[in-house]
């Protein structure tokens, strides 16, 4: 074994080696920046280290991938996908097997006769591992030289605050400690002096020396950044080189706490399964009890009476900005399939949006243009549990959330601070206050970056999940200095009763129209959230009318309406300072019972009784009765789950079926209610249990019906035995989308590469 003590000696020598060279280079660009002038022949010295790191590093990473021929007597690959030797070796029956060297460090208990390799492979390894190193050092290096440069030729201008520099108010380590909070008590309304006005910007950004290296025709691929998707010009115009440079730094800093979180969900699921129920937080009980309120609200969203949502396409943005809502929200999540063309080209509709130049001209000579006085814009990015496939930081997939929030804010805060407003965003689908702890800190690091104050964003949390309705006031404590309120997202509220007690059939819901606002369990979340949200001085907004015109029935699409006003009443005479509707057609019935009811921009300083509910209250579930579930209920759960699906496969995640305008919250609702009654062995209203193989007889009924209602449909032969597949699954499928992500990537890299 003493080729293998040589080989650790060897590798301590290199990584010595290493390490006193990144000690220099660390030095030189100590010096670097103490020095008041750089040159171009410093910075073109530095790119030829960087070149030279690079061919190294391809080099290596060719020896490892292609292997050696015939050199050490195989062929192929010395390492696995993984970046670990495959090795053949002898057991115990003098038979050939594979076997995955990782015991680097423990090779004396191994006998193989291509140890050679193995020693090789770790030495290759661990020179990477160092050029990487040194990789990050350098770029920093030429970084900041890019920055000095361009500042010396632009000496008025300052330039944008490095991250490195940044020293946000608390650390990642403490979104995992619920302990943390301080209380209020010691700064009872810290947040409010921020005032209601936008400050300026306190510094004149420059923009510095872009990279003039073109985007390759299949992608990008820079060192720990990857881009798995043809880039064309569109791309090229919002993944500019310091756009990519921000999501890195966005990603980095914060995908550790996002994995810890996202795992807590895990955690928290298990305990839910052991029937270890939700209640208000003990360790946070003096932020629910001190009088404290959020930062004052800017003056262009304190009215947003109605609010309309919809899918970032162009054509949609433009009318539902024109539509006479107060507020139009952009929505990448529900309503949008994250497919690349739709997240680059509704990035580029948000800085049109915002540039006040977006235009349409449809295909039959229409043309759309915003009026002279259009809806604010909000803008919902994904959920912390997506990713953003199409993009890979060392060599992760990078937060679906952070590729959404990052390029937004980066192309837009100085747009829409110019014109009085500024980014603002709605956050779906969190489930603790640590949750909304992590976006504060988000909001705070990017702030910082681009030196604006802190407080500009502002953003409504959706209360959507359950667990989250529990936590109002220490989620909107966490956001306090960047708050605009919380919604009622009602549509994944119900989702998330269903998910979340999965395994518990006294939360089993009746036929998804039943179960209405009136519900005892909704009504007390409803009136919970409006009391927490006046108290702390923030909007309480209202739910979705999923409703849209029936055209060819006037009777029908005015019994229509009248759910809708009835709605929008109850929901002004709550005391919700605005609501949600899907289609704007629905906006004149909406507006006509706000502005009957609510004299004022919003009702914030109306304070309802404490309702002083108990986690009893939040979680009444009524007794299902026996004509709660009926056939017509699960073929109408079968319909608009396989439709949505379908669609979603297509590209589009806002469906119209059934005169209701469906996203991905409906849908879940329709696919987690038939997996639901199944698990518990529901009796429809005649007498039959609903079993699996029940569910697959409907389904195989219903299937000249979904045929005859999406002829143009090509998908169909893959949509529906997905959601065969999500139904007959026995764990629950927490979301349904990330399963349908996964073939939207396939057949987007398959259009562009046939062989794969």
């Amino acid at each position: 074994m003493g080729e293998t003590k040589a080989s650790t000696e060897s590798d301590e020598i290199i990584m010595s080696k290493t390490m006193s060279n990144s000690n220099n280079n660390n030095n030189k660009t100590s010096g670097n920046e103490q020095d008041e002038i750089i040159t171009v022949d410093q910075l073109q010295s530095l790119v030829k280290q960087r070149i030279d790191l690079e061919e190294e590093l391809q080099t290596l990473r060719d020896y490892l991938i292609k292997g050696g021929g015939s050199l050490f007597g195989l062929n192929g690959s010395f390492v696995d996908k993984e970046g670990y030797p495959v090795i053949l070796v002898m057991n115990d029956t003098n038979q050939q097997d594979t076997y995955l060297a990782r015991c680097f460090y423990r090779l004396d208990y191994i006998w193989s006769p291509h140890l050679d390799i193995i020693i090789e492979v770790k030495k290759a390894r661990a020179r990477i591992a160092c050029i990487q190193t040194d990789y990050k050092i350098l770029m920093k290096s030429i970084e900041d030289g890019m920055l000095k440069l361009h500042a010396q030729n632009k000496p008025q201008q300052q330039t944008v605050p490095k991250p490195s520099s940044i020293s946000t108010p608390t650390t990642s380590s403490s979104l995992t400690k619920e302990s943390s909070i301080q209380s209020p008590a010691a700064n009872p309304s810290s947040a409010s002096a921020v005032g209601s006005a936008l400050a300026p910007a306190t510094a004149t950004l420059a923009t510095p020396v872009k990279n003039e290296e073109p985007f390759m025709d299949k992608g990008y691929n820079r060192m720990d950044l990857e881009i798995k998707i043809a880039l064309d010009h569109h791309a090229r115009k919002i993944l500019t080189t310091e756009a990519l440079a921000f999501l890195v730094e966005l990603e980095r800093k914060f995908r550790s706490a996002r994995t810890v979180l996202l795992a807590k969900r895990q955690e928290r699921q298990a305990d839910l399964n052991r029937g270890i129920f939700p209640d208000f937080l003990k360790n946070t009980e003096n932020v629910r009890k001190a009088d404290w309120k959020c930062a004052a609200m800017p003056r262009d969203i304190m009215d947003r009476r109605v609010e309309i949502t919809g899918p970032p396409e162009r054509k949609m943005v433009i009318n539902a900005l024109n539509s006479g809502a107060k507020v139009f929200m952009a929505d990448f999540e529900d309503a949008n399939c994250p497919t690349w063309y739709n997240s680059i080209h509704g990035q580029i509709n948000m800085i049109d949006i915002n540039n006040r130049t977006i235009s349409y001209k449809a295909p039959d000579g229409r043309e759309y243009k915003l009026k002279p006085e259009v809806a604010t814009l909000f803008v919902r990015p994904r959920g912390w549990h997506l990713d953003e496939e199409h993009v890979y930081i060392d060599g992760m997939p990078m937060s679906g959330s952070l590729f959404d929030f990052g390029l937004y804010f980066f192309h837009n805060y100085r747009i829409a601070m110019n014109r009085g407003s500024a980014p603002y965003f709605y956050l779906p689908k969190l489930e603790s206050h640590l949750e909304a702890r992590l976006w504060n800190e988000v909001f705070n690091f990017s702030q910082h970056y681009v030196g604006i104050p802190i407080g500009t964003i502002k953003a409504t949390v959706l209360i959507e999940t359950v667990l989250a309705s529990f936590e109002m006031d220490e989620i909107l404590y966490e956001l306090r200095e960047h708050s605009a309120g919380l919604n009622c997202g009602r549509w994944d509220y119900i989702f998330s009763i269903i998910k979340k007690f999965q395994q518990h059939p006294q939360f089993v819901l009746p036929d998804r129209a039943k179960v209405t606002m009136t519900s005892p369990f909704m009504e007390s979340y409803v009136k919970l959230l409006i009391y927490t949200c006046h108290r702390r001085g923030v909007h309480a907004m209202g739910g979705m009318a999923a409703q849209i015109p029936i055209k060819d029935n006037k009777q029908a699409n005015d019994v229509a309406l009248e759910k809708v006003k009835a709605d929008k009443l109850r929901e002004v005479m709550f005391g919700h300072d605005g609501t949600w509707v899907a289609h704007p057609a629905l906006i004149p019935t909406a507006l006509e019972q706000f502005n009957l009811h609510m004299k004022t921009p919003n009702q914030i300083h109306i304070i309802p009784p404490n309702p002083s509910f108990t986690a009893k209250d939040i979680l009444s579930i009524p007794e299902i009765k026996s004509d709660d579930i009926s056939e017509e209920g699960l073929k109408g759960n079968i319909i608009v789950g396989v439709e949505y699906l379908d669609a979603w496969l297509n590209g589009n995640g806002c469906v119209p079926i059934n005169h209701l305008m469906e996203d991905a919250a409906t849908a879940e609702i329709s696919r987690s209610q038939i997996w639901q009654w199944i698990k518990h062995k529901s009796k429809l209203s005649n007498g039959k249990v609903i079993t699996l193989e029940y569910f697959n007889q409907i389904l195989k009924e219903l299937q000249p019906v979904l045929e005859n209602r999406n002829k143009k449909s090509t998908t169909l032969k893959d949509s529906i035995p997905m959601f065969q597949s999500l139904i007959a699954s026995p764990t629950f499928v927490d979301f349904l989308t990330p399963t349908a992500y996964q073939y939207v990537i396939r057949r987007e890299r398959t259009a562009f590469n046939p062989k794969l």
